[in-house]
């Protein structure tokens, strides 16, 4: 098997982290694992036990790189690594700026930056903004549904999450989104938790 043929895909939220081992071929998801270890764990770790010397972004690369032991092939690394959500924010491996809307999902310009490490290309993808709104992860996962289910079609996506996004998407750009406050509402360690026992 060439490694060249594979890559690792990071969905890293603020509540949860997602890695994925895919093939080229179709997109195929060879295997997959869910961590509850989101950004906002992660940043309470790194104040609390992490060596002080040590930067955020220093300590969130050595996690993920002991968690990325897990998806070997024929106990090889796989080179290419892309990173979307939360890990480009502030919380995040470092903040990147956001992409303006509409982006063309036939020929996405999301920024992007590379970093080298162990061996590998870690590619940390930004997000996307309106004028009142921002959004990280889900533009990454629009654009893995063009193909299937947005092409030159007019499309409402919604994707559930700590803070839900319903994106529309017109003739294969994704033009707008909002965001609604769903998955925090039901979220058990934040300021909203109390809702629960009145809804």
């Amino acid at each position: 098997m060439l490694l060249k043929n594979y890559f690792i895909s990071v969905d890293w939220g603020t509540t949860n982290l997602r890695i994925r081992l895919v093939s080229n071929d179709k997109f195929k998801i060879i295997k997959e694992k869910d961590y509850d270890l989101g950004l906002k764990k992660i940043n309470l770790i790194w104040k609390k036990y992490a060596d002080k010397k040590q930067t955020r972004q220093e300590f969130i690369f050595k996690k993920l790189m002991e968690l990325l032991d897990d998806f070997k092939i024929n106990g090889e690394n796989i080179p290419l690594v892309l990173i979307s959500g939360m890990a480009s924010s502030s919380i995040g491996i470092e903040e990147l700026q956001y992409t303006s809307l509409p982006v063309d999902l036939d020929n996405p310009s999301i920024a992007i930056k590379e970093y080298e490490l162990n061996g590998r290309s870690i590619n940390l993808i930004s997000g996307v903004k309106t004028t009142k709104d921002v959004i990280r992860g889900e533009e990454t996962q629009l654009i893995g549904l063009y193909q299937s289910f947005i092409k030159n079609k007019n499309v409402l996506v919604v994707i559930p999450g700590t803070h839900s996004k319903h994106i529309y998407c017109q003739n294969g750009s994704f033009i707008d989104f909002e965001t609604y406050l769903t998955g925090e509402l039901f979220d058990n360690h934040n300021q909203l938790y109390h809702f629960k026992r009145i809804c």
